[in-house]
């Protein structure tokens, strides 16, 4: 469904040199009708800040370098603006943030599992850099118990067994590869069946990560939550 709006505002860029990473192009302060908008950028560390009738409500801070823009740590300031979709406007504007210098990535770490839930279904994919939290991972998955949740146990007890085999997984990284397609199967099942990760035995965070081509591929997500603040920007 379109999102009528008054009037939309398209961001003005600028530049500025990061060391060693090259150029990175950020917005200048957007003014919409609920919140500003703005930027401040360092060497090492990029920030995304938002502000309603003047005060901080929020900030994200991420690093651009590598061709992809890593998430640092994101907070939202006082529990009466948190659940007010803050998380997913950081998210587009960060894929703004994305195409504007072509970056072939974005990831995160994400705490709440709901967000990761939200996540996958929005473009980015589980990921695993250790095997000790891929087996955690997959040893809530085994605590499931029901119809829906059978095959995906079984698979998850198998790829257990399969971890601690010499004739198993061909190394480390084939083993978290494998986890982390897993866990995407997983959610997307969940999100089928409408199941809520927060109502049974799921990981308490987890890496997450998008490409170009998933962002594009889910692009009208974002475009839509952007022209609902009033930003005139197509992904």
């Amino acid at each position: 469904m379109s999102v009528k709006a008054v009037s939309l505002i398209a961001p003005k860029w600028t530049s500025k040199k990061l060391g060693n990473c090259g150029v990175f192009k950020y917005f200048e302060p957007i003014r919409t009708k609920n919140l500003t908008m703005e930027m401040e950028v360092f060497p090492e560390m990029q920030l995304i800040n938002l502000y309603k009738d003047d005060s901080h409500i929020g900030r994200r801070m991420f690093s651009f370098g590598d061709d992809a823009i890593t998430e640092i740590d994101v907070e939202i300031f006082n529990p009466e603006n948190r659940k007010q979709g803050l998380g997913k406007l950081f998210q587009s504007l960060s894929g703004m943030l994305m195409k504007e210098n072509n970056a072939k990535a974005m990831q995160c770490y994400s705490a709440v599992p709901s967000a990761i839930q939200y996540h996958v279904n929005q473009g980015f994919k589980p990921v695993f850099n250790n095997k000790d939290t891929a087996l955690s991972s997959l040893d809530k998955v085994t605590r499931n118990t029901g119809e829906k949740f059978a095959e995906l146990a079984q698979e998850a007890k198998e790829l257990l067994k399969k971890s601690y085999s010499k004739d198993g997984f061909s190394g480390t990284n084939d083993f978290l590869n494998t986890t982390g397609e897993f866990f995407e199967r997983y959610i997307d099942m969940l999100n089928k069946n409408k199941i809520k990760c927060t109502d049974i035995s799921f990981p308490l965070g987890m890496d997450i990560r998008m490409t170009t081509g998933e962002l594009v591929k889910n692009k009208e997500a974002y475009n839509e939550i952007l022209r609902k603040e009033g930003i005139n920007y197509c992904i």
